[in-house]
């Protein structure tokens, strides 16, 4: 397993969730954070994982595009239009739905999705990465494993790696390609980028759950329990159930983003299914 699996393991997931939507009656907009993708960056600046604001030019693009359709909310909007009754729908995998959990709780009641799906999301990581010395100081904290530790900065090395051109003067480009582990990657590129003033400050203000509370539509969180990347037990259960617009769900298995099922002869993941049919609920869709 290298970065470049882990990269093409999110890309799997959206190609089956979008696949499964689509074929429910939805339309798919998929958000991809600039300089991901293979888009090239105009501007020198990358996304901070927790700035909504692409997020919101997005949505605002797709409202005017499709007025009159609310939206649902993965890292990838939905539209799904039937006659006069429409909404947008959000639902976000891992890095992706932590990025939804930030928007829901940033815009409250003024959210433009009408409800949420977050599978696999983080959960909290600022609290240790503030106090970590170290890789496995951090996953002895609750933190991810070492080795997701490395692959994940490793994956980050290969998508800066287009962009060094454009972001040279304004991150430590050296640190950074030399960085093994995310809190190293952090620090010589989003820290220096966005301006904190130290790692901690920039993981509190990116907290996935620093507005949990204010989150006002009907949000599933999916996690598993044997999850190595985002570790179920570092999220405050009582946060977040004192919210009655979340249903937060754990299952013994399903790793990060997998959740396989073994169905038409092949390994499928229910995700995608399991996503769905809360969406199709709270939307009150005929089955």
């Amino acid at each position: 397993m290298d970065s470049r699996q882990v990269s093409h393991k999110r890309t799997q997931d959206m190609r089956e969730f979008c696949h499964a939507a689509t074929s429910s009656g939805y339309r798919a907009v998929v958000f991809n954070k600039r300089g991901h993708g293979q888009s090239k960056l105009t501007t020198p600046r990358l996304q901070a994982f927790g700035c909504t604001s692409d997020m919101k030019a997005v949505l605002a693009h797709v409202q005017s595009t499709f007025p009159g359709v609310p939206v649902v909310g993965t890292t990838c909007p939905f539209n799904f239009n039937d006659g006069e009754a429409a909404s947008r729908v959000g639902v976000g995998y891992s890095a992706g739905a932590g990025l939804l959990s930030s928007y829901l709780g940033e815009m409250g009641q003024h959210s433009k999705l009408a409800a949420g799906v977050l599978v696999s999301p983080g959960y909290q990581h600022y609290m240790v990465h503030a106090t970590s010395t170290s890789p496995s100081h951090f996953h002895a904290q609750g933190g991810l494993h070492p080795l997701y530790n490395y692959l994940m900065a490793k994956s980050l090395q290969t998508l800066l790696a287009p962009h060094h051109a454009m972001l040279a003067s304004h991150i430590d480009l050296p640190a950074a390609n030399a960085a093994s582990c995310m809190a190293d990657f952090d620090q010589a590129v989003y820290v220096k980028l966005h301006a904190f003033e130290s790692l901690a400050e920039y993981w509190k203000a990116s907290d996935p759950l620093r507005d949990v509370h204010n989150i006002a539509v009907p949000t599933l969180f999916l996690s598993a329990k044997d999850d190595p990347v985002c570790p179920t037990r570092l999220i405050d259960v009582d946060i977040v159930n004192r919210n009655p617009y979340i249903m937060l769900a754990f299952t013994s298995h399903g790793s990060h983003c997998g959740f396989y099922e073994h169905k038409h002869g092949r390994l499928q993941s229910w995700a995608p299914t399991a996503a769905l049919a809360y969406l199709d609920h709270v939307l009150g869709r005929t089955l």
